[in-house]
């Protein structure tokens, strides 16, 4: 596939790379795993049980001296088994953990296995390994996750000391294709982690623009770079209004994978890109702007799913629509009471000019009826209050299909990023168009539902599908990722394959995973249910 270039200006960023070039000094690292046993007594995994066997029975005795309970590791240094530096020996739970926890809505034993093998590659990379072998137990692809995520470092901007994030790659076991699938899982999300991290001023809608063109036109991904005057065009000039108050000029960037029958409708997928959010005329308080830089989680997100799909080669027509751009306090930015228009004559008032994104995602989702989809996925980070509803266990999600939530729940358990269920009840659409004077209104209103409200403004404007005299909104899913996609966590941190202070980059792994199903099994089920029927 081609890669067509739209902005004559290319500034490339050097640094922005995730996985730079290691040091020549190798200092080594391996992590194993143990099984809690309900009798209080620990086993080691079959790649542990091997390594003990090669270090003559220290390995087990080491582990006899204390419990290793989940979520610990212990390092030992020095003892010259197999040339290795540092060895952990990291919990993974019970040996057979349930695998479908629908109250926790977690696989344990995916969960597990992630767990113990990010703190036990964290614990040898405190102590200077640079390379890590990593035990994959029974999942190598929860390993893979597991490690590479909770070793992974923002360091772009260090020029002295450790600049290198380390090699993780698998320990002596059979199942490479499963360690791969976890290796580009978390590898993706890592990106929109970097992505999401960088300073504002690194990121730039026209510098954030060719990162993106660079890395995916790599993997056979359709990059078109689109400017202002494309987008007046397509007459989105409620957008336009709203984002004028930035020197730097917005750029809205269309993607296409192609993994299927061209004349199979795509699923598509919108990220809100706002690379600074200062709120405008209504300026954030100076405490916590800097997470602002994180605005365009979304977006990260977004990117960061279509390099995983694309990866994994899975066979589905892919498009992704992301907006970037940039909101400052500006005499040319909107005031509070200004009222724009869409395309389709829909007034709306800017009560709060704060809430850039329920007008900039509404142009943008309606602009999606241009490809056909059978399918919108709008990803932002939305509202402070889906952190205050949820904190950071969980990303909220607003959907009007309970098929589609499956799918989404599913996906979440598997991947230990999980989503929960919010309303999109037509009170909440209620509430964004209560003034007698104007169509709509961006402002939250005060009887609460923030996130709520957010959603069913976006509804109003997802493209229609036309059924005889029936026109129905096309299937849309709206995911609310303020809280794990623009937050951080602290020392007292969730899951510990999350340093604190550094962007999460959620819920990237859960999307690849909802588009691996849509592509790989539902159309295995689909095919079972023709054949039942036919016989």
């Amino acid at each position: 596939m081609a890669c067509v270039f739209l902005i004559t200006k290319t500034q490339a960023i050097s640094k922005w790379v995730i996985l730079l070039k290691q040091p020549q000094t190798s200092n080594t690292g391996l992590v194993v795993g143990v099984y809690d046993g309900s009798d209080g007594n620990q086993e080691l995994t079959e790649a542990g049980e091997r390594l003990n066997e090669q270090s003559n029975g220290i390995i087990k005795e080491l582990v006899k001296k204390q419990h290793i309970p989940l979520g610990r590791a212990e390092v030992y240094s020095g003892l010259g088994i197999l040339g290795y530096n540092h060895i952990a020996v990291a919990s993974v739970g019970p040996r057979n953990p349930n695998k479908l926890n629908l109250f926790e809505q977690l696989n344990e034993e995916k969960e597990n296995i992630r767990v113990g093998m990010a703190v036990g590659a964290r614990r040898v990379q405190d102590e200077g390994a640079n390379r890590i072998y990593v035990d994959g137990v029974t999942v190598p692809e929860a390993a893979a996750e597991g490690s590479i995520l909770g070793t992974y470092q923002y360091k772009a901007n260090i020029t002295t000391g450790d600049k290198y994030n380390p090699t993780v790659e698998l320990y002596e076991h059979a199942d490479t294709t499963s360690w791969a699938s976890g290796e580009i899982n978390a590898e993706a999300q890592n990106w929109a982690r970097f992505l999401s991290h960088a300073p504002p001023n690194l990121k730039k809608p026209a510098l954030l623009a060719n990162e993106i063109m660079e890395k995916l036109c790599r993997y056979d991904i359709r990059v078109d770079l689109r400017n202002r005057e494309w987008m007046a065009l397509r007459k989105m000039t409620a957008t336009l209004s709203l984002i004028k108050s930035s020197c730097d000029p917005p750029i809205l960037v269309e993607l296409s994978y192609c993994g299927d029958d061209p004349k199979t409708k795509p699923i598509v997928l919108v990220g809100k890109g706002n690379v600074f959010d200062s709120g405008g005329l209504f300026l954030k308080p100076y405490k916590g702007i800097h997470e602002f830089r994180a605005d365009m989680g979304g977006a990260a997100a977004i990117v960061a799913t279509m390099m995983g799909v694309a990866r994994k080669r899975l066979p589905l027509n892919l498009r992704a629509v992301v907006l970037l751009y940039e909101t400052m306090p500006s005499p040319m930015g909107l005031k509070p009471g200004d009222v724009v228009k869409n395309k389709h004559g829909t007034h709306i008032r800017i009560s709060n000019p704060d809430n850039d994104c329920r007008v900039v995602l509404a142009d943008v989702i309606n602009f999606t009826e241009y490809y056909s989809p059978s399918l919108i996925i709008d990803v932002g980070t939305f509202t402070k209050s889906i952190a205050h509803s949820l904190g950071l266990v969980a990303t909220g999600v607003f959907t009007g299909s309970t098929a589609l939530w499956n799918e989404m729940q599913r996906a979440g358990l598997e991947t230990g990023d999980r989503v929960w269920r919010m309303p999109l009840w037509k009170y909440f659409k209620s509430l964004n168009s209560m003034s007698a004077s104007v169509d709509m209104d961006n402002g939250t209103n005060p009887k609460g539902g923030d996130a709520c409200q957010a959603a069913a403004f976006l509804q109003e404007f997802v493209p229609v599908e036309a059924h005889c005299c029936c026109p129905t909104f096309l299937p849309h899913i709206h995911i609310d990722c303020f809280n794990t996609g623009l937050l951080s966590q602290t020392n007292e941190e969730i899951e510990p394959y999350y340093r604190a202070g550094i962007k999460m980059g959620r819920p990237t792994r859960t999307l690849i995973q909802f588009l691996y199903h849509r592509a790989c099994l539902l159309p295995k089920t689909k095919q079972a249910v023709k054949a039942v029927h036919k016989k």
